[in-house]
């Protein structure tokens, strides 16, 4: 005796939902941490940056693939002297307040979101937020975490200050050379890289041991490429 159609079907859309999360196992919880450039606060919070709105957009597309918890970090650059503690940040920890700090306040709260479970880390970093995206991966002990990593752009914050924008320095027309991407990749599950050269004054470049890609815009506005964005999701829907 054939069962009924309509059985047929609800058993089907079951095992297709099955196989949708299955692409990245059983864990619960994912990280979204949104890392924006340089002078990206411009008096409002790092959730509420142009590009932090980008990377909000994710959410549902994580959970769409099986994520049942989201936690979150924003980062934003508030100046150039980035030692001076021209970060401002707020996560998921506490995500009414605005904390301006240094690196290692960012580096701090981003092992507090990972420390004590098994999560997949998704980070989506432009120009120094790229940078400070690819410090993170290199610096902080995602032990638990499987991690991939978006950078777009990336500039070193640490070669690449107003005097090398100025006056053309190599740190501005380049990947971050201060920083191991042998280390990187050896803690990422995925890395994809979007990188420009049509801004003679500024740009990233490929990086070894990434997915490049390269786009054909400047970069004060490759973050707002759609190609970029749809391929995060294209990567993300894929299971990378």
């Amino acid at each position: 005796m054939k069962p009924p159609l309509r059985i047929v079907i609800s058993l089907v859309f079951v095992a297709l939902a099955g196989f949708t999360q299955s692409a990245w196992g059983t864990r619960p919880t994912a990280v979204l941490v949104g890392l924006a450039g340089r002078d990206s606060c411009q008096g409002v919070g790092p959730h509420q940056t142009v590009h932090a709105r980008r990377v909000k957009q994710l959410i549902p597309l994580l959970k769409d693939v099986g994520y049942t918890e989201v936690d979150s970090l924003y980062v934003c650059f508030d100046r150039y002297d980035y030692l001076q503690g021209g970060i401002r940040f707020n996560s998921s920890l506490a995500a009414n307040l605005i904390y301006t700090g240094y690196l290692q306040h960012v580096e701090a709260t981003l092992d507090s979101l990972t420390r004590e479970k098994e999560v997949d880390v998704f980070i989506v970093g432009y120009s120094y937020g790229g940078w400070l995206a690819m410090r993170l991966v290199q610096r902080v002990a995602l032990s638990h975490a499987e991690t991939h990593l978006f950078s777009i752009d990336p500039i070193s914050a640490k070669f690449c200050g107003p005097s090398e924008v100025i006056f053309g320095g190599n740190g501005c027309k380049q990947a971050p050379q201060d920083l191991s991407a042998k280390s990187i990749v050896s803690k990422t599950r995925s890395w994809t890289n979007f990188f420009q050269t049509e801004s003679d004054w500024i740009h990233s470049s490929a990086i070894s041991g990434a997915k490049n890609y390269r786009l054909y815009t400047g970069h004060t506005s490759i973050d707002d490429a759609a190609s970029v964005w749809n391929s995060i999701r294209a990567r993300i829907t894929s299971g990378l």
